[in-house]
């Protein structure tokens, strides 16, 4: 299968020089191994004995796109066509551009001289950092402790409430029997 692989790296490179533009025999020189059809029907054939059957419709679909020009012999493009594809990749090429400057932008800040301590640093931090963790787990038991009796106090206050009312309900209802009974007497 890396038979394979190399082989078609070594036609999509004998492409991109024929879309470039070669000689005739610098293009066959390239092309060693047989043409394009025959390098695909040994993939598929690859594909077919090691490959997922995903990975085979996948490769089925795109072949059966390129099979027609792979049949044919004159694989030259016209100047036009030339012009489109290096326009159409020039977003992606500025692209490109702009983020590898970025990455040696980024570059300089690898070298400065904290980095290379980061490993000791780092060796000091850890045990603060089981320390840290430890505190963490502490605090939320210590949090749920005391949301639970807050929770207890809160109900206790509740029911005392409660009884405080219904005693001063018992109450004025006696105070008013008792005062009716005085009355009729």
């Amino acid at each position: 299968m890396e038979e394979d692989i190399g082989s078609l790296i070594r036609r999509v490179e004998a492409l991109s020089i024929q879309i470039g533009g070669m000689s005739e025999a610098e293009k066959i020189s390239r092309l060693d191994g047989g043409s394009l059809l025959q390098v695909f029907r040994k993939v598929r054939a690859t594909f077919v004995k090691f490959g997922t059957q995903t990975q085979l419709a996948e490769f089925e679909s795109r072949y059966s796109k390129i099979e027609p020009l792979l049949e044919t012999n004159s694989l030259d493009l016209p100047s036009a066509a030339k012009v489109e594809i290096v326009l159409a990749a020039e977003a992606f090429l500025l692209d490109s551009a702009d983020l590898l400057q970025k990455l040696n932008n980024l570059k300089n800040l690898g070298d400065q001289e904290c980095v290379p301590d980061l490993r000791q640093k780092m060796k000091a931090i850890r045990p603060i950092q089981r320390v840290h963790m430890q505190q963490e787990l502490e605090t939320a038991h210590c949090q749920q402790r005391l949301n639970n009796l807050v929770d207890l106090y809160n109900s206790t206050l509740t029911r005392l409430s409660q009884q405080l009312y219904f005693w001063d309900a018992q109450l004025t209802q006696w105070e008013t029997r008792v005062d009716k009974s005085l009355e009729q007497k």
